[in-house]
């Protein structure tokens, strides 16, 4: 691993814990952690400050005064990206996909208190959305520094290279090593940077990667390419394949932060059970399936399983449910 090369800022508390979760171990009889990345210490938490880091040091590096990111209207990525944003004097401009709700709820509460600017693009594409708003900016004079969709270039790629490496050493020190890994995988910057950073460090398990809306093909065309290029920034000539990857489909039923009771079931379980919050876009989705996985006996291995806790508490207030 070679990120001591690029620039960064601080915008987490790094390393996030990593926690045995012993009744929902005794319930599927397989030894189960987690690992804490809503504990990052950035808007509520969340993996997205691990990207941040070197996102907004290249941003300051290029003289960019304003971050513009893309997204859905409760996206994690851009109300973390706001907050990095004005920690370090940056305006943040949130281009999202979807028509303005008539009242904020959710991570939209929080994108208000870090003063960004948001537009509503209804059903206009992202990458269209994010380029007339940063054309807008320029126009004004501004300087953007325009982020793709989760911040998955190959710079904010590096910073999950690195938490690979820091989850490896924790679970080394707690002489434990998990047969397979599972978390919720969405533009797929998480899947491709631990991708990556496993195979550089020797973990051989399985990186195992429920899909939160896109489809299985739809991921298996853009991760290959995301690992390899990010591999080469950092100075390792790795080769990703399809093969190197997997990606479950079976669990984001009506579509991408769009809710239904299973969810919300799995969410108020865990939280009886061990007093830990998952949130209905992301984290619930994904636990969701490594339960049901496990209990029918398809998750590989029969040691030890990480459930990789990328945050999103916020979303948790930002849908009705019945009473």
């Amino acid at each position: 691993m070679n990120t001591a090369t690029l620039a960064r800022v601080p915008t987490g508390v790094f390393p996030t814990p990593l926690q045995k979760l012993p009744r929902l171990s005794e319930e599927l009889r397989r030894e189960i952690w987690v690992k804490r990345d809503d504990l990052s210490g950035l808007a509520l938490g969340g993996n997205k400050a691990r990207k941040l880091q070197f996102l907004i040091a290249d941003a300051l590096d290029l003289q960019a005064d304003t971050m513009v990111a893309t997204g859905y209207v409760q996206s994690n990525n851009v109300v973390q990206t706001a907050a990095a944003a004005r920690r370090y004097g940056l305006h943040a401009v949130l281009a999202l996909t979807g028509k303005q709700p008539n009242s904020l709820r959710g991570n939209l509460v929080l994108a208000d208190y870090f003063g960004a600017e948001i537009v509503f693009g209804g059903d206009m594409p992202q990458m269209e959305l994010l380029e007339e708003t940063a054309a807008k900016i320029r126009a004004r004079g501004g300087r953007p520094y325009v982020l793709p969709p989760g911040g998955s270039t190959a710079i904010g790629i590096a910073g999950f290279v690195e938490a690979a490496f820091e989850a490896k050493n924790q679970w080394s020190e707690l002489q434990f090593e998990p047969d397979c890994i599972v978390f919720p995988t969405g533009t797929g910057g998480t899947q491709a940077g631990l991708a990556l950073g496993l195979r550089l460090c020797g973990w051989s398990g399985v990186l195992y990667g429920i899909s939160t809306g896109k489809t299985r093909r739809e991921m298996l065309e853009a991760l290959p390419g995301m690992a390899t290029t990010a591999g080469h920034a950092l100075g390792h000539q790795q080769h990703f394949t399809s093969s190197d990857f997997v990606v479950d489909e079976d669990f984001f039923g009506a579509g991408y932060a769009r809710p239904e009771p299973d969810d919300y079931a799995m969410i108020g379980h865990i939280a009886e059970l061990e007093g830990l919050l998952l949130d209905p876009v992301y984290t619930g989705r994904a636990m969701n399936g490594l339960v049901r996985l496990q209990k029918r006996g398809e998750l590989p291995g029969a040691g030890p399983i990480l459930f990789w806790h990328t945050g999103g508490t916020a979303a948790l207030f930002a849908f009705d449910r019945a009473c």
